[in-house]
């Protein structure tokens, strides 16, 4: 029966019955292990919520209501950037005070709908499935067990594209430094960048392959080279890569007898 504890005992006999060992400990039915409550509906100060959380035992889910929130919290102060390795949007704001988790949203452009993201302990939030060259609007609330705040203010941005992550080896047999990074979702191409004091950088070559062969690069010269993607929207663009530097080797002589 459902919400009821029960008890057991097991007995082992032996072969005529008259020996058998002490009854084993009681074991309980319902002897439950839950886990934190997750938000599954978040309170806003509009709607009740729905809390869940689970047993580690048997998997049991128990839930419970989440009240209303009352506003009483200060207005977070809501700022987005793009990650420079990943472009992905990136979400942070000062704490609050009395505030225990921050709960994020995104917002319908045309509706100005919300939809519920996640719910954060951080004072920052980056939003991983965010896709390249997709626009989003973001807002935050600062919440606690039964207050929150007004909402920040709409914030948007594109998310850009990832910057590649640049690696160098010598081509065998010219002894050139061959540059090369994995394709990046949303570049048309690439633009390659050197320096000769690791400071000052010139556009050296735009490319479409996932690398390039430094074909001008002098014997015994070491050159500092960075990379960035590049999108069909300029506002796409990549991060420049850090800098990473090689030192031309001899070409492989070609050995002929006669």
């Amino acid at each position: 029966t459902k919400n009821r504890t029960y008890y057991y005992k097991v007995d082992v006999y032996g072969a005529s019955k008259t020996s058998f060992s002490d009854y084993s400990e009681p074991v309980s039915a319902t002897n439950h292990t839950f886990g934190a409550w997750k938000t599954i509906v978040p309170a806003t100060p509009e709607t009740e919520g729905w809390q869940e959380r689970t047993c580690t035992h048997c998997g049991e889910v128990e839930g419970k209501i989440a009240p209303v929130l009352r506003r009483s919290l200060a207005t977070p102060n809501l700022t987005v950037k793009n990650d420079a390795a990943s472009g992905k949007p990136v979400l942070s704001w000062g704490a609050v005070k009395n505030a225990t988790k921050y709960q994020v949203y995104q917002v319908d452009e045309t509706t100005g709908e919300r939809t519920f993201l996640e719910e954060v302990s951080a004072k920052t939030y980056t939003h991983k499935a965010a896709v390249t060259g997709q626009s989003y609007t973001y807002m935050v609330i600062a919440v606690n067990n039964t207050q929150c705040s007004n909402y920040s203010a709409n914030k948007s941005i594109v998310c850009i594209c990832a910057r590649p992550v640049l690696k160098v080896t010598r081509d065998s047999e010219t002894g050139k430094p061959m540059l090369s990074w994995a394709e990046v979702e949303g570049a048309v191409s690439y633009g390659i960048y050197y320096s000769t004091n690791n400071k000052t950088f010139t556009l050296l070559a735009t490319v479409e392959d996932p690398f390039y062969l430094v074909e001008n690069a002098v014997v015994d010269k070491k050159i500092y080279y960075k990379a960035r993607a590049i999108s069909a929207n300029s506002t796409m663009n990549s991060y420049l890569t850090g800098a990473i530097s090689h030192v031309c080797d001899c070409a492989r002589p070609v050995a002929t007898a006669t």
